[in-house]
């Protein structure tokens, strides 16, 4: 498909409410997060999570805008980053305290949750869509 726009984003590192402020302000988005481009492709550069306060936040919008964005002949494609490499082999150095208790389920160990969240079939990254890219 021939886009009207490429919008391209990268190293949003958990920066949820930001991330969608900037999206909207683009018009992918509108302010209440819900995707509203026509033939627009979201490109997504890795480095959603790591640093920030809310990175499951946005990867579970990511995974919304996926399913959202074909209703509009749009398209939003994930690259894996260095950051989501880490996580993906259990690697956490980087995220915050703030940031891990996003994927807490329950009394869960914040710590735990990560790995849960990026591990077989947990939702970041190993367990996304075709439009996710390593």
């Amino acid at each position: 498909m021939g886009w009207r726009r490429i919008v391209v984003v990268g190293d949003l590192h958990g920066l949820y409410r930001e991330a969608v402020g900037l999206l909207s302000h683009a018009g992918v988005v509108d302010g209440e997060g819900r995707w509203c481009a026509e033939g627009v492709c979201l490109v997504f550069l890795g480095d959603v999570c790591d640093r920030g306060y809310d990175s499951a936040s946005l990867y579970r919008a990511i995974q919304r805008w996926q399913g959202e964005a074909p209703e509009c002949d749009s398209r939003v494609v994930f690259l894996v980053g260095n950051h989501e490499a880490l996580n993906l082999a259990g690697i956490s150095p980087y995220m915050t305290v703030e940031e891990m208790e996003g994927y807490v389920n329950g009394d869960e160990d914040p710590r735990v949750a990560v790995r849960r969240a990026f591990g077989k079939g947990g939702g970041c990254g190993s367990g996304w869509s075709g439009s996710t890219r390593w």
